[in-house]
């Protein structure tokens, strides 16, 4: 990464339960403020 550049990727794991609900929405709204990039990784319960 170059000297003053910022992180702008997000990996967000998803299993359904409520606790990753509310970390995706917090990522998705992370992601718009910093105009960031996100993959969604799905887990299978």
């Amino acid at each position: 990464m170059a000297p003053g550049s910022q992180l702008r990727r997000f990996l967000v794991g998803f299993d359904g339960s409520a606790e990753a609900i509310e970390a995706l929405e917090l990522a998705i709204h992370l992601g718009q403020f910093l105009e960031a990039e996100i993959t969604l990784l799905s887990i299978l319960p």
